[in-house]
């Protein structure tokens, strides 16, 4: 029986669900993702063939040697820390804890601005 307890109120972040699908190479110790966007001049693409390419923001996912995500680091197009997230998990690999934090003043606050804990019981 798996029992969920959620301590904050929201909903859960897409971008979790995808990164929980996801099949993680052996060894992985950091992953980068890099996200742009395409700028056209005046906003219209038909306009002109041209565009910009435009750094978005850049995600940076950490494992640990179990191959569990213990973190993911979202950094705006400025290089700044956006928003951050840390994982915890039991000694058999379930997931017990995910923590979201979020950049105020520049830096990431010791609180959490989510949280989400589960309990494990198996027969």
């Amino acid at each position: 029986m798996l029992v969920g307890l959620f301590l904050a109120s929201g909903s859960l972040n897409p971008a979790f669900a995808k990164e929980k699908n996801e099949k993680i190479p052996k060894g992985l110790k950091t992953k980068t993702e890099i996200n742009y966007r395409f700028v056209y001049p005046n906003g219209h693409k038909e306009e002109s063939g041209e565009s910009k390419k435009v750094l978005d923001d850049k995600w940076i996912y950490r494992y640990d040697k179990k191959g569990n995500q213990i973190e993911r680091a979202i950094y705006g197009a400025d290089g700044k820390l956006a928003e951050k997230s840390l994982y915890k998990y039991d000694n058999k690999g379930n997931q017990i804890e995910w923590a979201e934090y979020e950049e105020r003043f520049g830096k990431v606050k010791g609180v959490p601005t989510f949280q989400t804990e589960w309990e494990y019981e198996f027969y």
